[in-house]
């Protein structure tokens, strides 16, 4: 069981990683506890790239080794194709396919664009083609909180199933081991709001001065970052100053100034 919660199946794993070095790869993995004795096979930053020789490769490789899961760290490594491409993407996702008609399962790690802590739509941040998501049969899209310790998963895509509903994640780190734990399901309000508390403290950290209340939240909305509306803004500062993360100051004809400072 994973988390306690989900049902799964244990098989052999490849992971082809090109993101980290050996060291770094193996660090993570005794902090997740794996041992030595499990069915765990690892290529780090070997200059990997999808061929259908590669392909072919892995195939023979995994049925050898009897591995059924396959991990490519991440999507923009292992290929030389425009990634902003769908005619160039469909090329790549054709060669991923042959894995799975070959009975085995395909994880691959992407990154999001650049849209800002406010984003809410995970699936319309994934970077690259759209042909990328139109491609996978399953889309999870994880995130990381400011909030220590704390991560939110959401499916937004499970072809022929429902998706799952978002949960939260707990990350214990202790004695040199990271343990994960189910959190509860996500609450959307509650997200939106935890989302808004990071921009203002963003915002007025680039600023560096206590700013018009309303100045700030228009300036959120128009960076398009921010999806709240001003009632959970509203709530979001009055949260964070009855924490003393954030003071208010009245100024000239009684406006609302907040600040990450009390001396402003």
């Amino acid at each position: 069981m994973f988390l306690n919660r989900f049902k799964t199946k244990q098989c052999g794993v490849l992971i082809i990683d090109e993101e980290n070095g050996q060291r770094l790869t193996q660090k993570q993995l005794k902090l997740l506890g794996l041992t030595e004795d499990l069915n765990i096979h690892v290529l780090p930053l070997a200059g990997f790239t999808l061929t259908e020789e590669t392909i072919e490769m892995i195939i023979n490789y995994c049925k050898e080794h009897d591995l059924k899961l396959v991990i490519f760290d991440s999507l923009v490594r292992i290929h030389n194709e425009d990634e902003n491409s769908a005619s160039e993407m469909r090329k790549v996702f054709k060669l991923l396919r042959i894995l799975t008609i070959n009975g085995l399962t395909v994880i691959c790690t992407h990154h999001n664009r650049k849209q800002g802590l406010g984003s809410n739509s995970p699936s319309q941040a994934l970077r690259g083609s759209s042909d990328i998501l139109a491609s996978v049969d399953c889309h999870i899209a994880i995130e990381r909180k400011q909030k220590e310790g704390i991560i939110n998963v959401r499916q937004t895509k499970l072809r022929n199933r429902e998706e799952i509903t978002p949960f939260k994640v707990n990350v214990i780190s202790e004695n040199d081991s990271l343990v994960f734990e189910y959190a509860g399901e996500l609450d959307e309000a509650e997200d939106k709001k935890d989302n808004c508390k990071e921009l203002i403290r963003e915002l007025l950290e680039t600023e560096g001065k206590a700013m018009y209340k309303q100045e700030v939240f228009n300036k959120l909305k128009e960076s398009k970052k921010l999806t709240a509306g001003y009632g959970t803004f509203k709530q979001a500062v009055k949260e964070m100053v009855a924490e003393k993360l954030l003071f208010e100051h009245k100024g000239e004809k009684n406006k609302v100034f907040i600040s990450l400072e009390a001396s402003y």
